[in-house]
């Protein structure tokens, strides 16, 4: 089962939709996706000011165009209130608010909406490769120059070294496999290095694989806010070709993907 190092790259882009097998449609318009950063629907920034459960705040940018999914669906990208969602007869759950000017016209008030999936992760298990979390991005997009996705999720649930570790205990497994069936596969993963951007501090991890179709070569930022139970984990994909042409649309997401690091503030409120 080849799909493990893919699944932890893309995970939360499910939702979003897969890079090939024909012409994507907007469905908003009918008409196909640009292929092009050139193209009139020019991709750039949009930027978020998120209350991260009265702890923090968190300022950050995102990739924006039409074809673009906005980060915390239903939320004023100015005014983003993460909070603990509460249930008559179950625990409380992580949330947020959906308070965009749309929807409190129709409802006359905001709502709360879960994002379990998100913080929390759903557990996965089987006898290859063990226990490991998956978790869904608040956004999450492919793009002519590669997959990138950004999500927060809580070190309670799967702490950054259970990241790290697993990451590095399945490229191991997936090698010693490819050996063992005599084949030219290898997987490339580099450790773990902490960078700081900003002035905030990053674990950065850098890793190859020649079984992900359309990303073969990835890159993750991870940030822990504070001293809170919370990091933004902010994902980067795309062929390994592609960037040893210098070919243009990868350098336009890298650049944007650059600005997203270093667009980040964090203030502890």
């Amino acid at each position: 089962m080849r799909y493990w190092i893919g699944l932890m790259l893309l995970t939360g882009l499910v939702a979003v939709g897969c890079a090939g097998g024909g012409v994507q449609l907007d469905e908003r318009t009918g008409k196909p996706f640009p292929i092009s950063p050139t193209s009139p629907r020019e991709l750039g920034l949009k930027y978020y000011s998120v209350n991260l459960f009265s702890q923090y705040h968190v300022a950050h940018a995102y990739l924006d165009g039409v074809n673009v999914r906005s980060c915390y669906s239903g939320a004023d990208p100015e005014n983003v209130r993460f909070k603990m969602v509460e249930y008559k007869n179950r625990p409380a759950e992580p949330g947020y608010f959906l308070n965009r000017k749309d929807i409190v016209a129709r409802s006359g008030e905001g709502l709360d909406f879960p994002a379990k999936h998100q913080f929390i992760g759903s557990r996965k298990t089987n006898s290859r490769y063990g226990d490991w979390v998956q978790f869904d991005s608040f956004c999450g997009d492919w793009t002519a120059g590669g997959v990138v996705s950004l999500g927060i999720r809580d070190k309670r649930s799967w702490s950054i070294e259970q990241f790290i570790e697993t990451r590095k205990i399945w490229t191991q497994r997936f090698n010693a496999d490819e050996i063992a069936r005599g084949t030219v596969f290898r997987a490339q993963r580099q450790p773990a290095e902490n960078v700081v951007r900003n002035g905030n501090a990053w674990v950065y991890l850098h890793e190859r694989s020649p079984t992900v179709p359309g990303a073969d070569e990835s890159e993750t930022w991870i940030l822990p806010i504070g001293d809170s139970n919370y990091y933004f984990c902010l994902s980067f994909g795309y062929m390994s070709g592609a960037k040893a042409a210098n070919d243009a649309e990868y350098l336009r997401i890298r650049g944007l993907v650059e600005q997203i690091v270093d667009s980040f503030k964090v203030e502890k409120l």
